[in-house]
Formats: C-alpha cells, structure tokens, sequence
C-alpha cells in the first residue's frame, strides 16, 4: 500500500488444509485494514467453505473489490450469483469459464490469448460487448478449447504449455527450474506443429 499497490490478493498457504474459516476470516479482516482486497474462489479448503468464507468477509468489510472465480465449476455460478451485487466478479484465463457465469452477473475476465493471440482476445471481446452468443461460442471452440486441452496433454501440463507458446510466440522462454518441467527440443517441435494445426502459430 506504501507503494502505491491499488489491491492485494490475500491467498494464504494452507499446508495439510491446516486453515479453517475463522483463522481465514482473521486474516482477510486484518488484510483489509490496510488496503482493498482482490479475493481468489474459492480461497478456502472446500468450494463451499469459500462461499462462506467470501460471504463472512463481506458481511465484516467494504473493502473486497473484486473476486476471480478459480473453482471454474458448478459453485461458481452460485458464487457468481451470490456476490455478484457485492463485487466485481471475473474469470481466469479460459473463455469457456467466463461464459460459465457471465449469465449469474460476471463482469469480466482475464485472456491467456491475450499475451500471444491478441486478435482472438479483441474478437472475443468485442462479441462480449455485442452479447453474440454465436461468435464467442465460436471463439471458444476453435481455439480455446483445443488450446487447453492440448497444453493440459503436456509433459509438465499448463505451466510447460504457456512457457512454450512464450517461446514460440517470440517474447519468453521455455526453460523453468526443477522441479517445473521444460518441454525437450522433439516435444517442441510437435507442439509447434500442433498450432500450425490449430491455425493458432500462424
């Protein structure tokens, strides 16, 4: 905050599901007081437990800004429909989660494509603005989710995934430290392939 931080994220380590709901309340409270919060579903050890975590939260301080939905499940929509009018509620990476609960009074959401595929993210964006159904279905069927399902396919999953369109895309590298795993010269070459196939690496 004395620098100038506008939110924080107060996502706390939770070894051995160690928290409970009281010792998490104690801690976002305490959070609060010194700047606005940026709060993570579900936050807690259970979906359930962080809807009443948030709902706990909410009851006890008018400083949760904005809730990411990380659950991306059925509990989102409740979540989404629950604090909707309390807080601005956005989505991860993937289109498909935003359209997930757009419906319940999401407002918006963060674009993975938007680091690589800019021209995919303003499509889509601009579709939001029109509430063409259509076209973002069409967005996510095209590139969304064959995107994630071909990184969540990867030696090393998701982080491997993204590491290796930095590369491919021109502003990153693939290679991470152990224990994270780096895909090998050959498992490159077929992702690269992969998205000339998916018309995503032009």
């Amino acid at each position: 905050a004395e620098i100038g931080a506008d939110l924080f994220l107060p996502y706390s380590a939770n070894w051995a599901a160690s928290t409970t709901i009281d010792t998490l309340l104690d801690y976002n409270l305490a959070c609060a007081k010194i700047i606005p919060l940026l709060l993570i579903y579900p936050a807690a050890t259970t979906p359930e437990q962080g809807i009443e975590l948030i709902d706990a939260i909410l009851r006890q301080t008018d400083q949760v800004m904005a809730i990411k939905d990380d659950s991306c499940s059925n509990l989102s929509r409740r979540m989404t429909l629950k604090f909707a009018d309390r807080a601005a509620i956005f989505s991860g990476g993937q289109k498909q989660h935003f359209l997930n609960i757009l419906p319940y009074g999401a407002s918006g959401y963060l674009s993975t494509f938007g680091m690589f595929r800019p021209d995919i993210a303003w499509k889509f964006y601009h579709a939001c603005e029109r509430m063409d159904l259509e076209t973002m279905r069409d967005i996510i069927c095209r590139f969304d989710f064959p995107y994630f399902d071909l990184i969540s396919r990867l030696p090393g999953g998701f982080d491997a995934g993204i590491h290796a369109t930095m590369e491919l895309f021109g502003f990153g590298k693939r290679f991470r430290k152990r224990p994270y795993r780096t895909l090998t010269d050959e498992e490159m070459e077929h992702f690269r392939n992969e998205l000339i196939r998916l018309e995503i690496l032009k």
